[in-house]
């Protein structure tokens, strides 16, 4: 019997999974579920559980990150949308995930080569798991995850030119287009490169290979961006030195 965790921002997606894997009572056992992978990340290593389904794509941190945070190194089922980076890993490292929506036959697939780990090979499997956390965190770098709908779009960091918050959400700017994330700026200021991105606002960070003009005014400094629509974006004075001035 494996004590089993279930990790997925949306809870229409754990309600499926536990319905699909009654099938399996006699050897999974569901012990927790969290939508919030934060409360997770303390969960897992107080519970130990022997296995976790776990999402790639959440908010606050992907399912990568969360593995890097815990101790305890239980099996996992990865369950994604689709994300063309994890997939490619997954194919070199030969483990296991799960596309959404979650088909049955797929998932006994998983649970019985699961079941067939021992002891002796689970040593290999932890080697796999850090090899594949290292191969996205490196293939992923450069990107972004944005959710869109039921979808999750990768924005290559060069293509956005400014991020700016606006309420619960922070706003990403390409050339010609605009993304919503529920991340915070903070969160986007840790994630991406600071020799590339400075922030010029408690608002607004910005992409320095697409800044155009620094200019001065009455109320302070503010920049204009070579976006499609030539964005002006306030410079905050505490946070104007970022910019060399």
């Amino acid at each position: 019997m494996l004590n089993t965790i279930l990790i997925d921002d949306e809870i229409l997606a754990i309600e499926r999974l536990k319905r699909l894997l009654k099938q399996f009572g006699d050897q999974i056992k569901i012990i927790a579920e969290f939508t919030n992978p934060e409360e997770a990340i303390t969960k897992i290593d107080e519970l130990k559980p022997d296995l976790i389904f776990l999402d790639i794509q959440m908010p606050g941190y992907n399912g990568f990150e969360l593995l890097e945070k815990i101790t305890h190194q239980p099996l996992i089922i990865f369950i994604t949308a689709y994300d063309q980076y994890a997939l490619k890993a997954f194919e070199t490292n030969s483990i296991d995930y799960l596309l959404k929506p979650v088909d049955k036959k797929r998932l006994a697939q998983s649970i019985e080569k699961l079941l067939k780990i021992t002891s002796a090979n689970k040593i290999d499997y932890e080697k796999r798991i850090n090899e594949l956390i290292r191969f996205i965190k490196q293939s992923m770098s450069k990107k972004i995850q944005v959710k869109i709908g039921n979808e999750i779009r990768l924005i290559d960091t060069n293509e956005i030119y400014f991020l700016r918050a606006l309420d619960k959400y922070v706003e990403i700017y390409t050339h010609e287009k605009k993304y919503l994330s529920s991340l915070s700026l903070n969160k986007f200021e840790e994630m991406i490169d600071e020799n590339e991105f400075v922030r010029v606002h408690r608002s607004v960070i910005i992409n320095l290979r697409h800044l155009d003009t620094i200019s001065r005014s009455i109320n302070g400094y503010k920049v204009r961006m070579k976006d499609k629509n030539n964005s002006v974006l306030p410079v905050s004075r505490y946070l104007k030195h970022n910019l060399g001035i």
